[in-house]
């Protein structure tokens, strides 16, 4: 099997992951105390886009209704009369104008269309999510353009988006921010950046006192030499209490062991939720879910199984997950298992990361247990094609807090809009102000970073921000944020927890994943794809317990054809051939 090389992002068009996958890494807004020790800060760094001294290109008001916490407080608005002097000095004469709607997403939409019936919508606002921002295109109501003409008037944003971002850490999602950007061969927003998309959202994680105790110095790679650590975790005594009472693993490790022979699928699914993955094998569209060598996986748990290596309960009904905060692993935590990848490395980074008593809540929890923090991120199982991973890995960019613009302004006012996005997108202190306020008022150099990161000063709350005007104009200058590398190497990248993480994941064998070949929904998705996906589970989950051949694994593809994936598959290659 011989899988295109272009792969990207999800089945569904999510909402910007970049606020939710680890914490305190995806929007400035995350972080609300600074730490408490005295370092230097990083020097300002000077603006890329000189100011001009021409008479005004452009004079008038825009209206912005970005995601918020609470209403600007105009009075005490100190962002607004910067953000437009410094935007005078490049010959833009704008007054800036919030419009506040409520930041639950049902009520800013219900809000948006009412406003957008009466004629009264802001010129700049948010779709909140693709299929919404695809109805509104539909329906005339938000403005396009050709992206022959946003390259001119955006030279520093096409220059950000087709170098792949940062130091091109993105750059085989360039194809994808256009992508997401454009309906019927238009651009109606602007690509939004997710970099936290493409961290892998779990890690594979060993007991580290049961791996000493068994006298393991060398992790395995090869899956099989995983299955025999597994083995040995469950036949050995790794606790040392004399008892039969441990197994090597639960439901997070099935998924690893299903990926090793390629087969990303979302099995297992205790909650229900997850969607099905489609693969471009040389240009043919194929479901994940169908695979030839899911067999091969379900042989090797299914023995597992029958040799009491997985623990029975892998299919209550939140997976390891018993109680708590969802990214606990009770199983793995209180001893029961010796390998867990139900979480990620933001949950179980150690002290000495962001601070030298803070720690990730699942770490927090293992402490709480055991005493100590001896488990040991480990290399994925890799299969006999090299497969490796275990999850699918988010979209680098997405639908949801990027901006689109309203479809009555004229020519020259969203052309003028646009013109003053890419300003903040080659200006490095306008692009700080906007995002983080005013140095030593609102925001710091984190003294605890090595690297030069922004964090939020003690009490700087969202909804403080919010009130003095930070974040205030967020769809105005990009969405959901400027694309100046300055801001998102010191808002992302030098974040002492997301370096740790990435660090983690570039060593080999660390982060695996697969990009979704399928990034959209199809017209039959919510229809046929719960069924489908009760019909997968019961059907795995009968052959790993023994209670169904697993030569019936042809049947199976063939009932699951009928009842729908053939469909599905049909679809997902008419969506492919689309793109072509």
């Amino acid at each position: 099997m011989k899988r295109a090389t272009k792969t990207i992002s999800t089945l569904l068009i999510t909402v910007l992951m970049t606020v939710a996958l680890i914490a305190g890494c995806a929007t400035p807004a995350a972080q609300t105390t600074a730490p408490t020790t005295q370092a230097t800060a990083a020097p300002t760094v000077a603006p890329t886009v000189a100011p001009t001294e021409d008479p005004i290109k452009w004079s008038g008001t825009v209206t912005v209704a970005p995601y918020m916490f609470s209403p600007v407080d105009e009075s005490a608005n100190v962002i607004k009369p910067l953000l437009e002097a410094k935007l005078l000095e490049y010959g833009y004469k704008v007054d800036l104008q919030n419009v506040y709607l409520e930041n639950d997403t049902a009520k800013y939409r219900e809000i948006l269309n009412t406003r957008i019936v009466s004629g009264d919508a802001p010129d700049i606002f948010e779709p909140k999510g693709g299929s919404y921002m695809k109805d509104y295109y539909a329906q005339g109501v938000i403005a396009s353009w050709e992206k022959s003409r946003f390259e001119e008037l955006c030279p520093n944003i096409t220059k950000y988006v087709t170098n792949g971002g940062v130091d091109g850490r993105l750059k085989d999602y360039v194809d994808m921010f256009w992508d997401f950007a454009m309906i019927d061969g238009k651009m109606v927003t602007v690509p939004g950046f997710a970099e936290a998309g493409t961290a892998l959202p779990k890690v594979l994680l060993y007991r580290g006192d049961w791996l000493k105790k068994l006298g393991v110095t060398d992790l395995p790679t090869k899956v099989e030499d995983v299955v025999a650590l597994m083995y040995r975790f469950a036949k050995e005594d790794p606790d040392g209490n004399g008892k039969d009472d441990t197994y090597g693993f639960s439901t997070s490790m099935i998924r690893a062991i299903f990926a090793a022979y390629y087969g990303y699928t979302t099995f297992p699914n205790p909650s229900g939720t997850s969607g099905i993955e489609f693969y471009n094998f040389d240009g043919k569209m194929t479901c994940g879910d169908t695979l030839a060598t899911n067999k091969q996986a379900l042989e090797v748990l299914r023995k597992c199984y029958a040799d009491g290596v997985i623990d029975p309960e892998f299919v209550a009904q939140n997976g390891e997950n018993s109680t708590g905060y969802w990214a606990l692993s009770q199983p793995f935590i209180n001893g029961k298992i010796g390998a867990s990848c139900h979480a990620g490395i933001g949950h179980y980074y150690p002290p000495g990361v962001t601070g030298p008593e803070t720690a990730g809540s699942c770490a927090k929890e293992y402490f709480a247990v055991n005493g100590n923090y001896d488990y040991v991120y480990a290399p994925w199982p890799v299969g006999p094609e090299g497969n490796f991973g275990g999850w699918t890995l988010g979209p680098a960019c997405g639908i949801g807090e990027n901006a689109v613009y309203n479809a009555k302004m004229d020519t020259p006012k969203l052309e003028a809009i646009l013109s003053m996005m890419d300003i903040f997108s080659g200006d490095d202190d306008l692009a700080m102000l906007g995002t983080y306020g005013i140095e030593g008022t609102h925001w710091e150099y984190s003294p605890t970073s090595a690297k030069p990161a922004a964090v939020f000063k003690k009490d700087m709350t969202n909804e403080v921000l919010n009130t003095a005007g930070v974040m205030a104009y967020r769809g105005f200058y990009g969405g959901p944020g400027p694309l100046n590398e300055h801001l998102v190497r010191v808002n992302y990248y030098n974040s002492p927890l997301n370096d740790y993480i990435l660090t983690w994941q570039a060593k080999p064998g660390y982060k695996g994943g697969y990009n979704r070949d399928l990034y959209e929904s199809t017209a039959s998705t919510s229809k046929l794809s719960p069924e489908l996906i009760a019909y997968r589970d019961e059907t795995f989950i009968k052959m790993i317990r023994g209670e169904m051949s697993i030569d019936e694994y042809d049947n199976y593809v063939a009932e699951y054809n009928k009842r729908g994936g053939e469909t599905l598959t049909k679809e997902a290659q008419e969506w492919l051939d689309a793109k072509k």
